[in-house]
C-alpha cells in the first residue's frame, strides 16, 4: 500500500502511487489493491507558478496544500490521531477549489474523490491512500448511515473484521491518513438526518 514501509536493510521508503521513493529498484506490487491516482505532470517549478503562487492568495487554497504536505509526515513525526476537515457552504463558494489545491500535490483531477461510496469502498480507499490526503468532494452523494460509518471508519484507521466464503478471517485493512471532504452541509447535519429519515 502507498505510504511509508520497510525497505532494503530496513530503511524507510515511501510508496507513491506504483513508485517506490527511497528504492531505485522497488516496485508495487499487491493482491487485492490499486495504486493511487498519484500522477506527475510538469515540473515542480511549474506547479509552483501555476498552483503555489496563485493558491497563496487564499488562506483556504494553502491550507490545502499544506494539509497535503502533511499528510506523508504524519508518521515521520509520530502524529498518532487521524482525521481531517470538511469544509461546507453554499454551492459554487469554492469549497471544492480547497480539495483540487490539495489533489495538486499528488497527482491530477482524478485523485479526486466522490463520497459516493460503499463500506467496502472506504476501506479501499483507506488502505490505498494510506500516508497520503484522502480527498472526497460532494458529501451530498452520500446517505446519512454511509457518512457515519464512513467518518467512523477513515479517523479508526482500520477496517472491520469479516469472514472469507470458508469461515476464515480476512485481512484486515489498515491505514494512516487525512481526509479533506466538501459539501453543502456539515458532516454533523449530515449525519443527523438519519433520525430524522427513522
Amino acid at each position: 500500500k502507498s505510504g511509508w514501509t520497510a525497505g532494503p536493510k530496513d530503511e524507510q521508503v515511501f510508496v507513491l502511487g506504483d513508485e517506490v521513493l527511497g528504492d531505485d529498484e522497488g516496485r508495487f506490487e499487491s493482491v487485492d489493491n490499486s495504486p493511487t491516482a498519484c500522477e506527475c505532470k510538469g515540473t515542480t517549478e511549474e506547479w509552483i507558478e501555476r498552483m503555489a503562487k496563485p493558491a497563496a492568495a487564499s488562506p483556504l487554497w494553502s491550507f490545502g496544500i499544506c494539509a497535503a504536505f502533511a499528510a506523508p509526515l504524519m508518521e515521520r513525526v509520530n502524529f498518532r490521531a487521524d482525521g481531517g476537515w470538511h469544509f461546507y457552504g453554499l454551492s459554487s463558494a469554492g469549497k471544492s477549489l480547497v480539495l483540487e489545491c490539495a489533489a495538486s500535490v499528488f497527482g491530477p483531477h482524478k485523485y479526486l474523490k466522490s463520497w459516493n461510496l460503499t463500506d467496502g469502498a472506504v476501506e479501499l480507499m483507506g488502505e490505498t491512500y494510506n500516508g497520503l490526503p484522502l480527498c472526497l468532494d460532494e458529501l451530498g452523494e452520500a446517505s446519512s448511515p454511509m457518512v457515519t460509518r464512513a467518518v467512523y471508519a477513515l479517523s479508526d484507521g482500520r477496517g472491520r473484521k469479516r469472514l472469507d466464503q470458508k469461515a476464515k478471517a480476512r485481512r484486515v485493512r489498515s491505514w494512516r491518513l487525512l481526509t479533506l471532504s466538501s459539501g453543502e452541509i456539515s458532516i454533523e447535519d449530515k449525519i443527523s438526518e438519519r433520525g430524522k429519515n427513522l
